[in-house]
């Protein structure tokens, strides 16, 4: 599932976010079949060590190391533990190797049962974290990257989260240049492009309700337009015209975009 860049308004499954473009493959260094086998079977011997490490050390209650493949460029970093909740314990795993690979397991019946998977382009990868972002009070999966290719900010975030009764996840939402708020359950951003709006998402559950966007009115000049709509094509019908942009948006992430280009 993702979201962030095509939203119709009301209860919704998240959208397909069609506004960020991959690196083009022309401009990309090609790598050689031998080259690509290679760090293949790096990838393997990599989860395979530290999987075996792990099997070995399920009863304690939390762990976590390194380990790395030939070259010290390649390598995967492991965590154990209560990593979401005090009921089931996780283990997290990234290999490094050309590409980042996140691979997520649930301890269940004493085995490691993958849950989760991602992978992102070395060089657009940026950070990961576990944390709330729903406000259900459990840690959840975010993994933030930065698209190579592109005009306009675009911090884009993987997220999953993270499923209490089961100990699995969800499947992806995408957000580009969010700002997490789970005390309200809310999420707020600048979309991508110039010109462009600020959302307001709210959580329902594992869906996404649409509140509203926040565009500058391109006609007259000057004020906003609030609406629900996401396209800027259709938000007349029923838009509100607004003097400013409401105070809560003053403080988002990337706000500095938004205000820059419009």
């Amino acid at each position: 599932m993702m979201c962030a860049c095509n939203h119709g308004s009301g209860n919704h499954e998240p959208n397909k976010l069609n506004a960020v473009s991959p690196a083009s493959p022309s401009k990309l260094t090609p790598i050689s079949k031998d080259q690509m086998d290679r760090d293949s079977i790096t990838l393997d011997s990599l989860l395979t060590k530290t999987l075996n490490f792990a099997n070995h050390h399920l009863n304690q209650k939390d762990f976590s190391g390194k380990h790395y493949a030939s070259s010290d460029n390649f390598y995967s970093n492991y965590k154990y533990g209560n990593l979401f909740s005090d009921t089931y314990k996780h283990l997290l795993v990234k290999r490094v190797v050309a590409d980042v690979y996140f691979d997520l397991f649930l301890l269940k019946k004493h085995k490691l049962i993958k849950v989760c998977t991602d992978t992102i382009m070395s060089l657009s990868f940026l950070d990961s974290k576990l944390r709330d972002v729903n406000g259900d009070g459990y840690r959840d999966l975010l993994i933030h990257w930065y698209p190579g290719s592109g005009c306009c900010r675009r911090n884009v975030y993987d997220v999953y989260l993270y499923q209490p009764q089961s100990g699995g996840f969800s499947a992806k939402y995408k957000f580009i240049n969010p700002t997490f708020s789970p005390s309200e359950k809310v999420i707020r951003g600048v979309e991508y492009g110039y010109q462009t709006a600020l959302y307001k998402y709210r959580w329902n559950g594992s869906k996404i309700d649409t509140v509203e966007f926040i565009y500058p009115d391109t006609v007259k000049k000057k004020g906003f337009l609030r609406s629900v709509h996401h396209s800027y094509l259709s938000i007349s019908e029923g838009a509100k015209p607004i003097k400013a942009v409401p105070k809560e948006y003053l403080k988002i992430e990337d706000y500095d975009w938004f205000e820059g280009n419009y």
